[in-house]
């Protein structure tokens, strides 16, 4: 007898003929969506390196050294605690390899968490979702594009609704330009990560040239005695409080190495892609992040960069080529930085969306997590676009640090979201070999980042100078709990009554006595089934 062949059912990431499904309860027919790229949609290791690179390298590096060296002190430390972020980054990168390699879908720690933190049902993904919808926004890029903008085109007030209108655009050009013309989204991001890369080669290979004596300013002699402690104007003594916000800034300018998880249903051979790009492209941030700062404080003095806070790059630049240099190129610089980090989070932050939608968690669920007209989640994007302009728009006009705190949140829920599921792997379930299930590297991250946070949350009395933009941030950070404590009673009973897994599948019906409100979504099962075999 002839075998019988059987056509596979066709899934999220495997192209298929469109497929309809019958509802028993009304009789009606609702179309399946298939999501499906064909291999020229899909991102090659290069393009997974740049889709990294794209939102690590943001205005981080370009302003984050003030506020290190000012909390430290010390040279010498302050260039220690660089090396320390990458090796922290590298440490969520080995826990994010591991799920991402046996769970290769699109989603990022969503799938990892709902694989780890199975009970109550629903709560990790509401959890993540109130996080990830509410807090994960590109408004803080679009405004120092917009601001820097400003700040190029001479004008004497680089704030204001002007900043603001300049960052909308900036977010609608992203949101339009990965609906409508994925192809070239992609392409403009490869390119913005190519000139960004040169940007910091240029200030690396400049900040050699300081070293051997090439500047227009004295020497500042911050090499010598590199260790010492020291305490001057707007710098020093910042004590355990001090310390772990240092390390939180660090940690934030990091910010971005999982983005390729997101896409992971995207990637071409998803397995060797992922295992290459990620770690290609954190090493050679770290790297260039550690030659960066060695670059600033062979050309600023110490009060200069502890003072300077944004402006790090544009006193660097003027201190090694004049006032032309810092305050017309350096802001051009930067604005493309800028921009590429908004393409770069808008497109992997849709994804993210779009999953949180097929699971039926948003209402409208079909409709967010719909592919069409071009064939992207341009709803999903669009639904980023929603937060991020409220978020540009909401907050009146004041002093800057206020819409800079809004825009910019603080990076503890974010490292907590992070450090979950390194948490998870250190005592997770056994495979079918026996063996535990986790990297030697979590226990480290883990027993780094927890006393982190705890002490960057209790500011010391003597910081009353920054209470605006303190309680600023920390309300974001409250906002965040808060949104985490609703979730709790929402993720257990009522997350999945709000709509319908794109998939077709209702799972709560109106006077249904089974337990159809928790049950798994295809995409979820599939993955746990695909750790069990682990």
């Amino acid at each position: 007898m002839a075998d019988k062949k059987t056509t596979p059912e066709p899934s999220g990431l495997e192209p298929g003929p469109p497929a309809y499904n019958s509802d028993e309860s009304d009789g009606s027919t609702r179309h399946r969506e298939v999501y499906a790229y064909t291999e020229d949609r899909k991102i090659g290791i290069t393009g997974a390196v740049f889709l990294i690179l794209n939102k690590m390298i943001g205005t981080g590096i370009f302003s984050t050294p003030s506020g290190v060296f000012a909390a430290t002190g010390s040279v010498g430390i302050s260039l220690m605690l660089w090396v320390i972020g990458g090796i922290l980054t590298m440490c969520g990168i080995s826990v994010f390899l591991e799920f991402g390699l046996a769970i290769p879908r699109s989603g990022g720690e969503k799938n990892y968490l709902e694989r780890v933190y199975r009970h109550p049902k629903y709560l990790a993904t509401c959890v993540l979702a109130s996080q990830m919808i509410l807090l994960g926004f590109s408004s803080g890029n679009s405004l120092a594009f917009g601001r820097y903008v400003l700040f190029a085109s001479g004008s004497e007030s680089p704030d204001g609704w002007a900043a603001r209108g300049i960052a909308v655009a900036c977010a609608t050009f992203a949101t339009f330009l990965h609906a409508v013309a994925p192809k070239w989204g992609l392409r403009l991001i490869n390119v913005l990560g190519v000139f960004k890369v040169v940007i910091l080669l240029f200030i690396v290979f400049s900040g050699f040239a300081a070293l051997a004596g090439h500047r227009r300013v004295p020497d500042p002699d911050n090499f010598s005695n590199a260790f010492r402690i020291e305490e001057g104007d707007g710098y020093g003594n910042g004590g355990a409080y001090g310390y772990a916000t240092a390390l939180l800034r660090v940690v934030y300018s990091y910010k971005g190495w999982e983005n390729a998880n997101y896409v992971v249903g995207e990637l071409k051979d998803p397995k060797r892609t992922l295992s290459i790009a990620a770690p290609l492209a954190v090493v050679g941030v770290t790297i260039l992040y550690v030659l960066a700062n060695i670059a600033y404080f062979a050309a600023i003095p110490k009060g200069q960069l502890a003072t300077s806070e944004a402006l790090v790059a544009g006193v660097y630049f003027r201190n090694m080529f004049g006032d032309n240099a810092g305050t017309r190129v350096l802001p051009v610089f930067v604005c493309i930085s800028n921009l590429g980090n908004v393409l770069a989070v808008s497109f992997a932050h849709a994804r993210l969306n779009q999953e949180f939608a097929k699971e039926g968690l948003l209402p409208f669920s079909r409709f967010w997590a719909s592919n069409r007209p071009f064939n992207a989640p341009a709803a999903a994007l669009f639904l980023h676009w929603i937060v991020t302009v409220i978020v540009l728009v909401a907050p009146p006009a004041g002093p800057p640090t206020i819409s800079s705190s809004i825009c910019t949140p603080t990076p503890a829920p974010g490292s907590s979201r992070l450090s979950a599921p390194a948490s998870s792997t250190c005592s997770g379930p056994r495979g079918r070999t026996g063996r535990r299930r986790g990297t030697r590297t979590c226990p480290f991250r883990s027993c780094i980042s927890w006393p982190m946070r705890s002490c960057a949350s209790c500011p010391l009395s003597r910081r009353r100078a920054r209470r605006i933009r303190m309680d600023t941030r920390t309300m974001f950070s409250l906002s965040w709990v808060s949104a985490f404590c609703c979730s709790v009673p929402f993720g257990g009973c009522a997350g999945p009554r709000f709509g319908r897994p794109s998939g077709g599948t209702r799972l709560w019906r109106k006077g249904s006595t089974t337990s159809k409100a928790t049950k798994l979504s295809g995409t979820r099962r599939l993955a746990r089934e695909d750790m069990s075999d682990q």
